[in-house]
């Protein structure tokens, strides 16, 4: 068996070109080989397992009307087999057939739905009512529509969504979809540039539902064998296969204007035309021969691009001309270009797909050129004069210009690309190999350097640009106005920018609204407010630093008792026994510092054990100011977080350390985000710990640790701006006793008639 294949592929390869392709007995072979495979995929109906016999038990009603929708398949493509009476409409039939059927009775139909529509369409087509099932599926494709494309409001909603539910690639995957390339609408100069590109367009009106038979029949792939044997061996009408050679036509985005066309074709051509050539393309590639190398053969545009080089460079050639044409591969007559493909030419000549290269003397090439216009049309091959190009010699360019000039070619001496690559001067290769490399040496992927030698680059650096960017930021401080460099010292601290760097995650509260927005921007480089009121209710001038440090309306101690929250949370994550508000021990006879508070009740904001040894208590209490107040206006910041520290020190510091053996924290903020020296350094802590318990990184913790305080601070901010100070004198119906109302309303009532 092994001598007779090898003994008929020997033959095979010495077949002339000349000669006609016949359908041999290997082919038969082959195709058999293929059935054989398919059966075996289907070998599982036979013996289904136990969980496929309950899945089909449930399922038996649907599958019923699938054998009947195979049945009919099959049916209409043996009458094409055989050819019967109906022969001429009977491919029509099998795909019209499946595309009825198949249709979606709506967008959100459910199983049911569609067994009871296939039921009700196979019965309508067996009896002779085509026109029912057709009617349907039109009224149907009618109401579905298109897809319409999200205008720029409906985008702007999806992508503000998909960035606060923290989705960034989806995010700017969506800005793109639509930017460049893709489908392009069906719109009047789309149509017009189709029909151009294909003068004679044979479009199918409708799609195949059905995607692919998952488990085809074995009398189905005899009748698609079969079918497939009649249309390379036998002459068929035209008419007859024009359901399967259709194809679907959709207009994609070439760039600049343009529109490239493709075609989607039926499943079942796509199948037959795969199976055939994997039989056939040995006897195409060799009937091609080294005129059309994009047949099949090995290195097929290696070979075509040395071998014009070399035609090139030789003594006896003037030049190449590199012929385009317009949409060649889907205006091409492919029954005369099969007729005529054995046909040799004396010319120095290589063709790839529909890309032409010739070369010759001058007048060698013109006269190709003009034959190729002259019978090209009939071919259905158009040539594009303005794509063309002709790569002369240096002491030919004059001639070529000449003998060219009543066209449009193009004449260089420089050199064009061909294929892949380059054609013409040494100076045009090298700027093209550059110009190719450059690119290759950016996506390249690079061996992993030494990380000793990258983390000391990364500090260098980094170093570097924090001094460049000190100096830059020096350099506006002195150019702006006095009355905004506190702002901008402000804006400059440490944690008071980071609202403006995270990404806006509604989970997280990091979004804020228009209208906070312009607020917060105005409040960090104190820019004029102008919609506030005159006057707050407590009788004073109401300003932005006034709104920041009035106690009226709570939102003061609403600002601290936040953050007082905001911190025992974060320590709850790594420490023991963490509470708000602790009650501090009684004095009794301990000596305190001058200063200390001393009272009974006394209490901290917070407590937690084991943040800065082990099991040793920890007490923080929260300050927040507002650096624009008169009394800080003569200090810098750094006095100003220095005086509020030792305050607290003083107050609670000692007695701490002597009554309760604890450690004293106070965590000092300002209203525009800064913190103290004391703060940071309890935060610094905190996500060391916080890191170690979650397995982060340290740097990404105190960043989420920094977001949190940040937005803390800047919402209070906020609402100390915005918020509503005015007294309300409403009943409190929550609390009211409806029936000690009603009692002593009809007590009074009784007591004013008496």
């Amino acid at each position: 068996m092994a001598d007779e294949s090898r003994g008929e592929k020997s033959a095979a390869t010495k077949m002339s070109r000349k000669e006609k392709v016949k359908w041999t007995d290997k082919m038969n072979a082959d195709v058999l080989e293929c059935k054989r495979k398919a059966q075996e995929l289907t070998s599982s109906d036979r013996a289904p397992t136990r969980t496929m016999r309950s899945l089909r038990g449930k399922r038996t009603y649907f599958w019923c009307r699938m054998e009947k929708l195979e049945g009919s398949l099959l049916s209409h493509i043996n009458d094409w087999n055989a050819g019967s009476e109906n022969h001429h409409v009977s491919l029509k039939a099998a795909f019209v057939s499946l595309a009825v059927a198949l249709q979606k009775p709506s967008p959100k139909s459910k199983e049911k739905d569609h067994q009871e529509a296939l039921s009700k369409r196979l019965a309508l087509w067996k009896a002779g009512e085509i026109c029912k099932p057709l009617r349907e599926g039109r009224i149907l494709q009618g109401r579905i529509g298109k897809l319409k494309t999200s205008d720029s409001p409906e985008r702007s909603k999806v992508f503000a969504k998909l960035v606060l539910e923290g989705q960034i690639n989806s995010a700017l995957c969506f800005l793109g979809e639509t930017s460049t390339g893709g489908v392009l609408d069906l719109t009047d100069d789309v149509m017009d540039q189709l029909k151009a590109k294909h003068p004679d367009p044979q479009p199918a009106k409708r799609i195949l539902a059905c995607k692919s038979f998952n488990q085809s029949a074995t009398k189905l792939c005899d009748a698609i064998a079969t079918m497939t044997k009649s249309l390379c061996t036998k002459y068929i009408d035209p008419k007859t296969i024009e359901p399967l050679v259709a194809s679907r036509l959709i207009p994609l985005d070439k760039g600049e204007g343009a529109v490239r066309p493709i075609g989607v074709g039926e499943v079942v051509r796509r199948i037959v035309g795969k199976c055939v050539m994997n039989v056939a393309k040995g006897d195409v590639v060799d009937a091609s021969g080294s005129l059309q190398l994009c047949a099949g053969q090995n290195s097929g545009s290696e070979a075509a691009i040395h071998g014009m080089r070399t035609i090139f460079e030789a003594d006896d050639t003037d030049a190449v001309i590199l012929i385009d044409a317009s949409n060649a591969f889907n205006a091409l007559n492919r029954a005369t270009a099969l007729h005529n493909i054995r046909a040799a030419s004396s010319t120095k000549q290589c063709w790839f797909a529909d890309d032409a290269c010739g070369a010759g003397s001058i007048l060698e090439i013109k006269k190709w050129w003009d034959n190729i216009n002259t019978l090209g049309p009939s071919f259905g091959y158009f040539p594009n004069a303005k794509k063309c190009w002709i790569i002369s010699k240096a002491d030919k360019e004059a001639s070529a210009r000449e003998v060219f000039s009543g066209t449009a070619v193009n004449v260089t001496v420089q050199g064009q690309k061909h294929l892949v690559a380059v054609i013409g001067s040494r100076d045009y290769l090298e700027e093209y190999v550059n110009e190719k490399v450059d690119k290759w040496i950016v996506v390249q992927s690079h061996q992993l350097p030494d990380d000793s030698v990258v983390k000391s680059l990364q500090q260098a650096v980094k170093s570097e640009r924090a001094e460049v960017l000190k100096d830059r930021a020096d350099g506006v401080r002195d150019e702006a106005p006095r009355n905004i460099h506190r702002a901008l010292d402000l804006a400059a601290e440490k944690g008071s920018s980071v609202w403006l760097k995270v990404l806006p995650l509604r989970e997280m509260g990091y979004n804020l609204n228009k209208g906070e927005f312009r607020d917060a921007i105005k409040l960090r480089y104190d820019w004029p407010i102008n919609d506030i009121p005159t006057t707050c209710v407590c009788g004073d001038k109401f300003t932005v630093d006034h709104a920041m440090i009035c106690k009226r309306g709570g939102f003061i101690s609403q600002r601290h008792n936040e953050l007082r929250d905001l911190e025992a949370d974060l320590l709850d994550m790594v420490c023991n026994d963490v509470k708000t508000e602790p009650v501090l021990q009684d004095i009794t006879g301990e000596q305190l510092g001058r200063g200390s508070n001393t009272a009974p009740d006394a209490r901290l904001d917070i407590h937690a054990r084991g943040f800065w040894e082990p099991q040793r208590a920890a007490f923080f209490d929260v300050r927040v100011c507002h650096p624009n107040a008169g009394s800080y206006t003569d200090l810098e910041l750094h006095q100003i977080y220095r005086n509020r520290e030792n305050e607290k020190k003083r107050l609670y510091s000692r007695r701490v350390l002597g009554v309760e053996q604890g450690t004293f924290t106070p965590l000092v903020f300002t209203s525009t985000g800064g913190m103290g020296k004391e703060c940071l350094r309890f935060h610094s802590r905190l996500a060391e710990l916080l890191a170690v318990r979650k397995g982060e990184r340290y740097s990404d913790t105190i960043s989420w640790i920094r977001a949190r305080v940040s937005f803390a601070l800047l919402r209070s901010a906020l609402v100390c701006l915005r918020g509503s100070r005015a007294r309300n004198y409403g009943f409190d119906l929550k609390n009211i006793d409806y029936f000690y109302t009603l009692l002593s309303l009809l007590l009074n009532s009784s007591v004013k008639n008496f």
